[in-house]
């Protein structure tokens, strides 16, 4: 922890903590027998000591509560995704995060139903064109007219939006793709170079509940073509935590869950220590710049699944499927019922879309079986044939057009 990122730290904890608008961090603390000293200034390792705090902890208090500036100082609210499940947060906003990662020249971004980014491209220059991919053609029509040299998107957002064009739409004008929203498979970076030829591909990070965009891709790592992102050190302070106890990771190339504190001082909510429900792992530098790297590796709860003897992992299902991408869509799921009632072992269910008829999905389940790791020295095939799960199948998804929303490789069922 570098000593202008620790003073930043200590400031923002302290106005958070002696605040005389809200008591939030004050009473979470005190649940969790936290004693904060009078007049405390942690050091590194006496930091990673404070409690972390979770979506859950922020609904269980009103935005009210949660005002550590005048709401007279309120630009606006919005609501988190709901991708989870759980109950959406508002969240108060007094400032907006500021787009400056690569550019490429572009002059009018296309997203999809985010208000929000009006005015982080705006403050960069480039001007924005909101579609809806719920409506493809009048959103198609909308980015013919105004010429969008760049887009800012999800990746299924985009694989829906690319489906939609005309013959009369120049993919080879497109200048940037802004990703965001889930992680991209090296089939979506695939994709994309296939698609958009011209395009630098940038990779971008951040949270509703931690008030914008923290991370982006350097121009050195977009030209990789990978999830590898930077955190802009003016603006979060980010960690890696595993386990029970919030065990921190300090080391290279092993995996966590992100934990975001937010550097901005005078915040109408000050974020601090808020697990995101994101993995992520710093990995060896990659470019020339002097921040550190970390891979995006998806959602804890979507792209990960505790079994007996391992875990399953999207990437590893994705390296699996990956020769059978002329057959299937990139849409696939596996899904994790846990034992309940008579059923005593989990069964696992493997959900793919077929590109053309007379696909073997017993076959493909086989090879999915055997392939599959779920630790060191363990595939699922080996945890059948130990007694510690039902063997696997395969389905077609049910019939329906493809999602704009999130992607959610793994889901568990209880």
């Amino acid at each position: 922890m570098e000593n202008n990122t620790n003073d930043s730290l200590g400031r923002v904890f302290r106005e958070a903590y002696g605040s005389e608008y809200s008591a939030f961090y004050r009473d979470v603390y005190a649940k969790r027998g936290f004693v904060v000293p009078e007049g405390w200034r942690p050091t590194k390792q006496q930091w990673f000591t404070i409690p972390t705090i979770s979506k859950d902890d922020l609904t269980q208090y009103g935005y009210d509560k949660r005002a550590f500036r005048s709401l007279d100082e309120l630009e606006w609210v919005y609501t988190s995704s709901g991708t989870s499940k759980r109950p959406v947060v508002l969240n108060l906003r007094n400032r907006i995060f500021e787009y400056d990662g690569p550019k490429a020249q572009a002059r009018r971004i296309m997203f999809f139903r985010t208000s929000l980014l009006f005015f982080v491209y705006a403050k960069a220059g480039i001007a924005s064109v909101s579609g809806d991919l719920n409506y493809p053609e009048a959103t198609v029509q909308l980015a013919e007219e105004f010429q969008i040299d760049a887009i800012g998107a999800s990746i299924s957002q985009l694989r829906v939006f690319t489906a939609a064009l005309r013959e009369t739409f120049d993919k080879r004008n497109i200048k940037l793709i802004v990703l965001g929203g889930e992680r991209c498979t090296e089939d979506g970076f695939r994709f994309i170079r296939e698609h958009y030829p011209n395009a630098l591909t940038v990779a971008q990070y951040g949270t509703s509940e931690t008030h914008g965009m923290h991370a982006h891709s350097c121009e050195e790592l977009a030209r990789l073509g990978t999830d590898y992102v930077h955190f802009r050190e003016q603006s979060a302070f980010p960690e890696l935590i595993r386990g029970a106890h919030d065990d921190v990771i300090e080391d290279t190339g092993e995996e966590g869950e992100l934990v975001l504190t937010v550097l901005w001082e005078k915040n109408m909510f000050p974020v601090i220590r808020f697990r995101t429900g994101d993995l992520a792992r710093r990995v060896a530098p990659l470019c020339g710049c002097k921040e550190d790297t970390y891979e995006l590796l998806g959602r804890t709860e979507f792209d990960r699944a505790l079994i007996p003897g391992g875990q399953l992992k999207s990437e590893e299902l994705e390296r699996v499927l990956a020769p059978y991408r002329d057959s299937i869509h990139e849409d696939f799921e596996l899904h994790v019922f846990l034992p309940t009632g008579s059923v005593r072992l989990p069964r696992l269910e493997l959900l793919v879309r077929s590109r053309r008829q007379g696909i073997n999905l017993s076959q493909l389940a086989e090879v999915v079986s055997k392939e599959m790791r779920v630790g060191p020295e363990r595939t699922i095939a080996s945890g059948v044939e130990d007694g510690l799960y039902l063997p696997l199948a395969c389905q077609e998804l049910p019939v329906g057009k493809p999602s704009a929303g999130k992607r959610k490789r793994i889901l568990t069922h209880e």
